[in-house]
């Protein structure tokens, strides 16, 4: 008996179609959204195709630059080999002054920094 009721159910799936009433607002509404995803979909396919060109033409620039930099260091290596070689001079480096940084003291008070800005502002020549 299972096996009899199981096959009517399939065949009741399969044969019989269930309509479902919709309002007509509704169908508007998504129709709407159905073509709005639409034109969203075309667009995403327009711009996947505009990446993937763009990806090639940088993949194309890319190697033509990398060819370009391989022939410019093969100039300078034989430029190189053609200049005449210079001694330097070997002169002793001077070490920079140390100078410990200034700690400035800024009151809490929002007048009294703002004092010491325009001070410092005079003194800079403003």
């Amino acid at each position: 008996m299972k096996n009899k009721k199981s096959v009517k159910k399939n065949k009741l799936k399969k044969d019989d179609s269930i309509y479902v009433q919709i309002d007509y607002g509704d169908a508007i509404n998504s129709k709407k959204n159905l073509l709005s995803y639409q034109i969203e979909l075309i667009n995403m396919v327009k711009s996947m195709k505009k990446y993937s060109l763009l990806r090639e033409n940088e993949k194309l620039l890319k190697s033509s630059l990398q060819n370009l930099l391989k022939a410019t260091n093969e100039n300078i290596k034989k430029m190189e080999g053609k200049l005449p070689k210079v001694e330097e001079l070997k002169q002793p480096q001077k070490e920079p002054d140390k100078k410990e940084p200034v700690m400035e003291y800024y009151e809490p008070d929002l007048d009294s920094q703002l004092d010491q800005i325009k001070k410092k502002l005079e003194a800079i020549g403003r």
